[in-house]
């Protein structure tokens, strides 16, 4: 649920766009898929967060502490970026050139993610969250069939 909060300005920003030039059809058809998708990736890991055993989860505590530095480390060169890329913002607002190494490096590695996701296409990527969270199911199935016996 916390990265919904990183996502809400992008959504406000391409629905309210929708919204302003393709009238309440517009908004909506830009909202939909929008909500679909995050729906999916929020149920997809609620539920592998559920069926995750004790056994699962001990295992995993022992990567927390190295986890949390990691994240931590992350968090900050995230901030970091943001903070480059604000002053970056400034500096063209200002009249400054808007050519920079570091901006157009990160421009192309999310271009090239978005366009990795974009070529396997809505399907691709809602056949994988199904099948993953079918695959869940049958392990929870079979784990409790085993304890069963």
């Amino acid at each position: 649920m916390a990265s919904l909060s990183c996502t809400v300005g992008p959504f406000l920003a391409v629905t309210s766009a929708a919204l302003s030039g393709a009238g309440l059809a517009g908004g909506l058809a830009a909202f939909s898929p929008y909500a679909l998708g995050m729906g999916l990736v929020v149920t997809a890991l609620s539920l592998a967060v559920a069926l995750a055993r004790t056994a699962v989860v001990a295992r995993l505590r022992r990567l927390l502490p190295y986890v949390s530095r990691a994240g931590g480390a992350l968090l900050v060169l995230a901030g970091l970026y943001v903070l480059y890329y604000s002053w970056y913002e400034l500096r063209v607002f200002a009249g400054a050139e808007a050519d920079d190494p570091l901006v157009g490096t990160a421009t192309a590695v999310r271009a090239t993610i978005a366009g990795w996701v974009a070529g396997l296409g809505p399907w691709w990527i809602a056949v994988a969250l199904v099948l993953l969270t079918l695959t869940a199911l049958a392990l929870r199935t079979a784990r409790r069939r085993d304890r069963a016996q």
